[in-house]
């Protein structure tokens, strides 16, 4: 319940993204992992093991081998380094290459330009390695934060319980699936918040681990966390009232739909309150996924009609065939929409550098281009003369322009 209820392991459930792919293999992984460290031993948990990494990485690429670190971390503080020994598997090793080859194979074989440069190099390499900037790393930090709610306040007294219960070996491998990646994650170069999925079983089973062996003892720390608790639930209430969020958002302020919204928030709030004040695990379990369970299965309706109705990017995909008339179309954009291959049915080709758009508007049959209205302020001057909108749709805070030559240009 503690998993399910998290807000960013619900919402990338409903996306359409490798990464609750990963987090499939990932926990698989350790599950069998420890399986293996069994006495006796599980037969086949090792190779088991070593096929949840090389799934792991065919859905996301070196994200799925942190798997493989923490148990090398485990086996080190429990053997000393002799127990990194306890990790080979000729069978294991001989699945993960088996698997590896699946889609290797025949990426090479269909004209990879080079899967060092292309692969290696630009997409794992360059991607992740080397120190975050300030900004990357403060979005990383709130969307992280904002992620696990609703159980924020119970995790920091969970994680310091681990600490505290690190001569157990499941407690200590529990925390390490969940602080090895956290580091490593936030320390790249790119930290994105959906990184993370993968260390929310971990997370759950520490929270999990302190309900049942201290949340019915009341400390101070608790009482704190209870009390934060409820004013941020009160304050979350309220704050449409002074906020005063655009009338686009998905619940309005004063309306009939925020009132669920704002029962599930009051729910939580006097369930960590009373369950941590009092010691009432069994009510701050409950409580807080059942007000969380309101939230999340009432307001995602709410939320995708809004979706719908301010990204509409089938309106966007028909209008851009609609403009183009059977000729060729292609963006200019700072980031990739895919939406609008989904419903144009087909992958619409993507322009990179001026140089190359201006290129491509100066076809004699003057195909189209979708273009950011950002880029379009930006690079406007860039532009050959002639090039005119045909015309704009906004998609959330945005506007996406259809623009084209005119006739008689060069």
């Amino acid at each position: 319940m503690i998993l399910l209820t998290s807000y960013e392991f619900f919402a990338y459930s409903q996306l359409l993204l490798p990464d609750m792919l990963v987090v499939v293999f990932v926990t698989a992984a350790a599950y069998f992992f420890w399986r293996a460290q069994g006495d006796p031993p599980g037969r086949g948990a090792l190779a088991a093991f070593y096929g949840a990494l090389a799934m792991g990485v065919f859905a996301k690429g070196p994200v799925g081998l942190l798997p493989l670190l923490v148990a090398a971390v485990w086996l080190w503080s429990e053997h000393g380094l002799r127990g990194l020994v306890r990790l080979w598997s000729p069978l294991g090793v001989g699945l993960f290459v088996g698997v590896t080859a699946v889609w290797l194979g025949p990426f090479l074989a269909i004209g990879g330009r080079s899967f060092a440069q292309d692969v290696l190099q630009a997409d794992w390499l360059d991607w992740f390695v080397g120190l975050p900037g300030r900004k990357d790393l403060t979005d990383f930090s709130i969307e992280a934060l904002l992620g696990s709610m609703p159980w924020i306040p119970v995790l920091p007294l969970a994680l310091a319980s681990g600490i505290r219960g690190w001569r157990s070996p499941g407690t200590r491998f529990a925390f390490l699936w969940f602080v090895v990646p956290l580091v490593l994650v936030a320390l790249s170069l790119n930290p994105r918040a959906r990184y993370l999925l993968p260390l929310y079983p971990a997370g759950a089973l520490l929270i999990a681990r302190w309900v049942e062996t201290r949340g019915a003892a009341p400390t101070v720390a608790g009482r704190v966390a209870g009390w934060a608790s409820l004013a941020g639930a009160l304050a979350a209430v309220a704050a449409p009232a002074w906020l005063r969020p655009s009338p686009a958002y998905f619940a309005p302020a004063f309306s009939w739909t925020v009132l669920p919204l704002a029962a599930g928030a009051i729910m939580i709030g006097i369930a960590l309150f009373w369950g941590l004040r009092a010691g009432r695990p069994a009510l701050l379990v409950y409580g807080v996924a059942g007000g969380m369970a309101v939230i999340l299965g009432y307001g995602v309706w709410p939320y995708s009609a809004w979706v719908n109705e301010t990204q509409d990017f089938r309106r966007v995909a028909s209008t851009l065939a609609e403009h183009a008339r059977g000729t060729d179309a292609a963006m200019f954009v700072n980031r990739r929409f895919f939406q609008v291959d989904f419903y144009a049915g087909r992958e619409i080709r993507q322009i990179r550098t001026v140089r190359e758009l201006n290129e491509y508007l100066t076809r004699p049959e003057r195909p189209v281009v979708l273009v950011n209205g950002s880029y379009w302020e930006e690079q406007r001057e860039k532009m050959p003369p002639g090039v005119r909108i045909l015309d704009e749709i906004g998609i959330g805070t945005e506007s996406l322009l259809i623009v084209r030559m005119s006739k008689g240009r060069p």
